[in-house]
């Protein structure tokens, strides 16, 4: 019986916690982004783009974001809903050592230092 609500719009969207978490890191710490994204080293491979798209499309965030009611907390998902509305009105165009020394990376920076310091995601269960 078809009663016109698609499968993937009940099942709730899973996310890859422990990836959300090493994204957010990478974007509050400026440090590691003029260390590794700006300069680059040997052993570490990660630039402002690739750590965008882990953190919203390969954690599968982005997704759930859209179509959970609620994927950690009204309040968490709000700060996420603001993190990438912030880093979609950035001028990316420019090289990413330009980026990361404006005022507004600044605040990028801020509220995923902030989502990251305050997030307890209970790293125990499933990813």
């Amino acid at each position: 019986m078809d009663i016109g609500i698609g499968f993937d719009m009940i099942m709730k969207v899973d996310v890859n916690k422990v990836l959300i978490l090493e994204c957010l890191q990478e974007l509050g710490d400026l440090i590691y982004q003029r260390r590794v994204w700006v300069n680059g080293v040997e052993n570490e491979v990660s630039g402002l783009e690739d750590t965008v798209a882990a953190l919203f499309d390969d954690s599968a965030l982005d997704i759930a974001l859209k179509r959970n009611e609620e994927t950690f907390s009204f309040e968490i998902d709000a700060k996420f809903r603001k993190l990438s509305n912030m880093i979609d009105m950035l001028n990316r165009d420019r090289l990413t050592a330009e980026i990361i020394e404006t005022e507004e990376w600044g605040e990028v920076m801020l509220l995923a230092d902030s989502l990251y310091k305050s997030f307890n995601f209970g790293l125990t269960g499933s990813e």
